[in-house]
């Protein structure tokens, strides 16, 4: 990490919902949006710093998912389906090694309404987020 991105690191970290995620505005509850955008930034930063922020938001992200897999933020039926793809993207550079990652490709490739195996079928692969 370069020294004219750590200030912005650090602010970024700084906040940080004490609950994990990040909240649109300072003193609101976490949002999907917001923690997955700050989730990319770190990163991309790869900073190896503290991660306590990060792995709360890890949590965050995995206590919204509903029993289809799928995120949802707090009070909110639908899932939206772009902030589920962005986090399969946020994971991959913040959490590599989540095993719930497939789990939510899955349940993204799903609510397309297509099946994984037909996806396979087609050339392209449930993992397919490893090559990202």
């Amino acid at each position: 990490m370069t020294a004219t991105v750590s200030p912005y690191v650090a602010q970024l970290r700084s906040h940080a919902h004490p609950g994990g995620g990040w909240p649109y505005y300072p003193g609101r509850q976490a949002r999907l949006e917001p923690t997955i955008w700050a989730m990319l930034a770190l990163g991309a930063a790869g900073d190896p710093g503290d991660l306590r922020a990060l792995d709360a938001a890890r949590d965050f992200l995995w206590r919204a998912a509903g029993q289809d897999g799928l995120l949802r933020d707090s009070g909110i039926a639908e899932p939206n389906l772009a902030w589920n793809g962005l986090a399969l993207l946020a994971g991959r550079l913040a959490m590599p090694d989540d095993t719930r990652l497939s789990r939510l490709a899955a349940a993204v490739a799903m609510a397309r309404g297509e099946r994984l195996d037909l996806l396979a079928g087609r050339g392209l692969r449930h993992d397919a987020i490893d090559d990202c």
